[in-house]
């Protein structure tokens, strides 16, 4: 099984930077080397996410879900050895 190491980097935003809890990847159960979607929480509202795993060269948009839980669909994303997530965070 292939380990998943994630590193978060938030994008300053007005008001300082955001915490990310909680996060929760889905992996295609036909094909586990391909990621559908990953969710987390944030530390406070926001009014859009984004997030990369491919060091800020594809970005990928988020839905509120509800309070500050967001969910993020993926395509195409394969699951790589360095793969990184980078959440972007607007107020």
């Amino acid at each position: 099984m292939r380990k998943l190491w994630v590193v978060l980097f938030l994008f300053l935003t007005a008001c300082g930077p955001t915490a990310v809890s909680d996060v929760v990847y889905v992996f295609d159960k036909d094909n586990p080397d391909h990621m559908t979607d990953v969710s987390f929480f944030l530390e406070g509202t926001a009014a859009s996410v984004n997030v990369s795993l491919d060091d800020g060269e594809t970005w990928h948009s988020c839905n509120e879900v509800i309070g500050t839980l967001w969910t993020c669909p993926l395509e195409g994303v394969t699951v790589t050895d360095d793969m990184s997530m980078r959440v972007e965070v607007k107020q």
